[in-house]
This record gives structure tokens, sequence and C-alpha cells, in this order.
């Protein structure tokens, strides 16, 4: 199956992305309907592998297309999105300025609601690598989806929180957490508390508490704001069930596994 679509697509996919580079700012309608083509391809694994033959020219032009009209913006964004699930472009979209575009785009009351979901599906995909963790935490994202954790609705929330998770195992995002713990720790209590529980955004939240946590100062903070809400500290552990995925809407990815057991061996934190 892979065969067949690397010998059809090469030809097409190149008309696609220079018709995407050469009338951007011309043609939205040709803009919107190249990349609805690519982020239809990119919706499958074997698509992703075409579409990495082709990075070094396509990811620069989806990062510059986010700038563009939405529509032709949210399917830059989600093809970008689908890309770095499979951590293919990471360091061409950093070189190429994609965390200034992205911050831009989860910036309260600027994007339209599924604008700022496809920013965070993007944004916990880039947390996940390790370039993309220091790059964020530089960037100053903590504070802004530390924002949509007290404030998003519950997908914003849910999304944000596995951002937070991703980031905070990196040592400086540890260091800057405090202005998350609050939103974190009131997530939990209201994804708990709900009808139905959101297990993704308990385990994202406990697990983003739990990296914060080992730095002393922020662990001290979450000890205070837990039992300020009658929240015994050691339910922070017991919630945690199961293994860590990254989101519900795309497959299963085990990444955040492999992370949080580097994460949790003193000679990797050190190593690092």
């Amino acid at each position: 199956m892979l065969q067949s679509v690397q010998m059809r697509m090469p030809k097409r996919l190149h008309f696609v992305i220079h018709a995407r580079r050469e009338r951007l700012a011309d043609e939205e309608a040709v803009a919107e309907s190249s990349g609805a083509a690519l982020l239809a391809l990119s919706t499958s694994r074997d698509g992703c592998v075409v579409l990495a033959e082709h990075e070094a020219d396509l990811v620069p032009t989806l990062t510059h297309a986010l700038s563009a009209p939405t529509p032709v913006a949210l399917n830059a964004l989600s093809t970008l999105a689908n890309l770095l699930r499979q951590d293919i472009g990471v360091t061409t979209a950093l070189q190429s300025g994609i965390v200034p575009q992205l911050r831009n785009m989860i910036l309260p009351m600027e994007f339209p609601p599924k604008v700022v979901v496809s920013a965070l599906q993007a944004t916990w995909n880039l947390a996940n690598t390790p370039d993309g963790k220091v790059a964020l935490v530089d960037a100053e994202f903590l504070p802004v989806l530390s924002h949509h954790c007290a404030q998003g609705d519950p997908q914003v929330r849910r999304l944000s929180a596995g951002c937070l998770m991703a980031m905070t195992i990196n040592k400086q995002g540890k260091l800057e957490s405090q202005c998350c713990l609050e939103p974190l720790v009131d997530l939990l209590l209201d994804a708990s508390a709900a009808p139905y529980v959101d297990l993704g955004s308990v385990r994202s939240a406990c697990l983003a508490l739990k990296n914060a946590a080992e730095f002393p100062q922020a662990r001290s903070s979450i000890v205070r704001i837990a039992q300020k809400r009658n929240l015994d500290p050691q339910r922070l552990t017991n919630m945690v069930r199961g293994e860590m995925f990254d989101g519900d809407e795309w497959p299963i990815s085990k990444r955040y596994v492999d992370q949080w057991n580097r994460a949790a061996d003193p000679s990797a934190r050190a190593a690092s």
C-alpha cells in the first residue's frame, strides 16, 4: 500500500507544495484547497511518511501559512500537528519559527476555539520532544497554558494540562512551574468531581503536578494549595492509573511513557 502511495504522490505533492508557496498571498482558495489535500494526506502514518520526504520545503511553507487567513492557517496547523505527532519536521519547524506562531494562536480571545484546539495539539506534540520542551519554556508558554487550565472549555483545559505535563519534565519547566500549580490543582478537582470523570485531564494534571513537585519550592506550594482545598496530597499520586497517553484524538502514543521513565531516573536527570 505504501509503495503504491509513493508511486502516485510525488508529482501531485510537488504541485500542491509549490502551489501553496507561490499562491498563498494571491489565491486563498488555491491555498485552502492545497492545505486540505495536505491535511488529508497527513491523517495517516503512511501519508506522513510520504510528506516527510518533502520536509525541507513543506514544513517551512506550512509554518509560514500559520499567519494566513483562518481556513488556510487551520489546515496548515492541523497538518503540522499530525507531522509533529510522528516526530517529523521538529527541527525544521523550530527553525522556521513555529513557536511564536503557536504562542500567538493560543492566546486567549485571539482566535476561534477550533484554532486554539489545533494549536494546543501541535504544542503538545512539540512539547513531547526534547528541543520542543526547551523552546516552549523559553517562549513563556507556561503562563498562557495555565490560564487555559483555569478558564478554558473542557477540551482546551485537558490539552493545556497535557502540554504542561510534557513541559514540566524539563528542568527549567519545573523551576518556572509556580504559575501552573493552582490551576492544575483546581483542574484536578473539577475533573474528578464531574459526573463523568475526565481521566485524560486527571492524568495530565496529576503528572504535571508530580513533575513540578521534583522542585522543592513547587512541592511546598502544591501541598499548601491542596490543604487549602481540603485535598490530601497523597491523592495526587493515587489518582494516576494505567499508562499515560498523548490524548484521545490520536492513536495511542507511548512517547510520554518513555520520557516519564527517563525523567524518573536520577541518573537521566543528572545527565540532562
